[in-house]
């Protein structure tokens, strides 16, 4: 048994993810670098794969200087041989990898179906990311991993994937929350089919969190997405990661297929 699901037997150094190495998709900006922090904090070492190579580095940069040890590797997750290359740079680099955090996704300017191409690029460029890009992720990583002995992976998905347009966002957003309700279920299926590897695997789903995206959204659908949750705030991109890093601790060793909501309530609350 991998000693990252191992039950644990002492609560004195909670989350302590130190030896531990991981890789965070998109860790370079938003949610992502709340993630990379959190994992870097508490003693991981981490690398941000990102398209935006310099974006990456500044953001290993910044983790560095706060004692961690982290590197930026370019990786572009629509693309099979981006993500090969990437996965082993990473396993060169720290000689192994423990936890992948697929955070990297996009989203889209408010369309409903009708409004789109006719060839749909729009709505499958968006799948081919947030989707597809987990999927080309999770199989580079869990063949190594399988190979190690074990690992973690959590996939970030979203409140938008559990509800209607109108009900999350007030305005049509279907490219991205569909894709997003296939990682809830992804999850559930990769948990079982990655159980005799001994790979765990999660899934958290974000409410309104302050991101670069923010932009996209109007100052309506700002107001009313907060007002929906029980705590009347956006999140922050470290509490996502506080919970991510906890997933990939020891104390999470009984933790899998989960989907777990850090949405301020806005699921309960509806």
């Amino acid at each position: 048994m991998d000693a990252m699901n191992k039950p644990i037997t002492d609560l004195r150094n909670p989350m302590d993810l130190s030896g531990k190495s991981a890789i965070v998709t998109g860790g370079n900006r938003g949610i992502g670098f709340g993630i990379s922090t959190a994992f870097s904090q508490r003693g991981a070492q981490v690398a941000i794969l990102c398209r935006n190579i310099e974006g990456g580095r500044r953001a290993a940069d910044e983790l560095r200087a706060d004692g961690g040890k982290a590197i930026a590797v370019q990786c572009d997750i629509t693309d099979a041989e981006s993500v090969t290359n990437a996965v082993k740079t990473v396993w060169e680099e720290f000689g192994r990898v423990d936890v992948l955090v697929n955070n990297a996704g996009v989203s889209s300017l408010p369309k409903s179906l009708i409004e789109f191409s006719d060839d749909i690029h729009e709505f499958t460029d968006i799948v081919d990311v947030n989707l597809f890009g987990t999927v080309r992720m999770s199989l580079a990583c869990a063949k190594r991993m399988a190979d190690a002995g074990g690992g973690c992976i959590i996939n970030i998905a979203s409140v938008g994937g559990f509800l209607s347009n109108s009900a999350a966002f007030n305005q049509p957003m279907s490219g991205y929350q569909v894709s997003k309700a296939a990682l809830l279920h992804l999850t559930k299926v990769l948990a079982v089919e990655l159980d005799p590897c001994n790979i765990r695997v999660n899934c958290v789903a974000p409410g309104p969190t302050h991101t670069d995206l923010d932009e996209l959204l109007s100052e309506e659908m700002r107001k009313g997405m907060s007002t929906r949750t029980c705590t009347r705030r956006f999140g922050a991109g470290l509490e996502i990661g506080s919970m991510c890093a906890y997933l990939a601790s020891n104390e999470a060793a009984q933790i899998d297929g989960s989907v777990i909501a850090v949405d301020g309530g806005i699921l309960v609350k509806g």
